[in-house]
């Protein structure tokens, strides 16, 4: 019998019980790093982003766990990436019937998925603040990849946000692998993103639909409108150039005008 598993993305900061703040932390303006769209839409965009690995797809009631410590820089970027922990369950079955070699690859693969979606975020954080000057943070996050049915325990307000973002539950019995769901989801996310003014988070959402349909014309021409917003003239410029080959014509005016 074949079992679908829907990952659930559940963030969660620890870094202020991991480590007390400083003495030196004791100005108003003093801060930790924080992500600029809140906690919330933190969960939603590595939930619906996620590319589970095939192979733990085929694990039942399998889940994980990975701790990874990441520094955030002056401008609000990721770096130094580390993953410190992570902690694989899966059935005593299949712990049996299987190698020890294909546990750790499972690790490795979940690891390395772990990691490119905290990238995700990259340059969407407010640095941490000592004496109102901007500072390097070393922080850490829990990435918590679940069975389906686990993912239904979040706190209402993040399952509130998902019906917000235009996602909705009857649809994630799809198979995770279907290019054409995903694509449409995170395009009406990216869509909802910019109506909210959430222009950063906007692009973030747009170039990931871009990567399940990269022939997407609606994709390239609003996501060259968030660049054009963000004064990134270049990006938008090739975003639209990228449209008008596709077949756009919408995007001729645009390019006349502001790609000179």
């Amino acid at each position: 019998m074949r079992y679908l598993i829907i990952v659930f993305i559940c963030s969660v900061f620890q870094y202020a019980s991991a480590q007390k703040v400083p003495r030196a932390f004791k100005n108003e303006s003093d801060s930790i790093p924080q992500f600029q769209f809140g906690k919330i839409e933190y969960d939603s965009l590595l939930y619906w982003n996620k590319k589970m690995p095939k192979d733990a797809l085929l694990v039942d009631g399998l889940t994980a766990d990975v701790d990874l410590t990441f520094d955030i820089d002056t401008s609000g970027k990721i770096e130094n990436i580390v993953a410190s922990d992570y902690s694989l369950r899966v059935s005593k079955e299949f712990i049996e019937n299987n190698p020890a070699s294909i546990l750790k690859r499972l690790n490795d693969e979940l690891t390395l998925e772990a990691k490119r979606l905290l990238l995700l975020t990259d340059g969407l954080w407010e640095p941490a603040k000592l004496n109102n000057q901007k500072i390097v943070k070393r922080i850490y996050t829990t990435i918590d990849l679940s069975a389906y049915d686990e993912r239904l325990n979040g706190s209402q307000e993040f399952l509130d946000s998902l019906h917000k973002n235009l996602v909705y539950f009857h649809l994630a019995t799809t198979d995770v692998t279907d290019n054409a769901y995903k694509q449409r989801n995170l395009f009406k996310a990216a869509v909802r993103k910019m109506k909210e003014k959430k222009t950063k988070l906007a692009i973030v959402y747009f170039l990931q639909a871009i990567d399940f349909n990269k022939n997407d014309i609606n994709s390239y021409y609003n996501l060259g409108i968030c660049y054009y917003r963000t004064h990134d003239v270049q990006n938008a410029c090739k975003c639209w150039n990228t449209g008008k080959m596709l077949g756009d014509k919408d995007v001729e005016e645009l390019l006349k005008k502001y790609c000179k």
